[in-house]
């Protein structure tokens, strides 16, 4: 997308199927990241870390959190929650200079940040 764009919804039955959509797919986000948490500590807890690493480790290892911070930045980037307030129940607007969805009110404080600082062009 190439223009600022903002999702109201105002029927109260929408925001709420929104809402739970949004909760059931971060959810679903949570427990694929301590899912590799989980085998990163496994990894590590093998008898004899430190002294016998196995010749793949640090590749699996290297592997599982590249995959968990693509992960985080997809979710930042997302219309799932603000990057700043961390609300899930908000109506968003995009910013198409930084690709990034604020919840309205956030956006707003960051325009007239930016306005104020002289860099309006950052937050259209």
């Amino acid at each position: 997308m190439d223009k600022k764009r903002t999702i109201n919804i105002r029927n109260p039955r929408l925001r709420q199927i929104r809402n739970n959509l949004r909760t059931v797919i971060l959810k679903a986000n949570w427990s694929i990241q301590h899912e590799l948490l989980d085998k990163i500590a496994e990894l590590k807890s093998i008898e004899g870390y430190y002294e016998n690493l196995p010749p793949n480790f640090l590749d699996e290892v290297t592997h599982l959190k590249d995959k968990g911070k693509k992960i985080e930045r997809a979710l930042r980037a997302s219309i799932l929650l603000c990057p700043v307030c961390f609300q899930t129940d908000k109506d968003m607007t995009y910013n198409p200079v930084r690709k990034t969805w604020y919840c309205t009110e956030c956006y707003a404080e960051l325009r007239n940040g930016f306005t104020e600082e002289g860099r309006p062009e950052e937050f259209p």
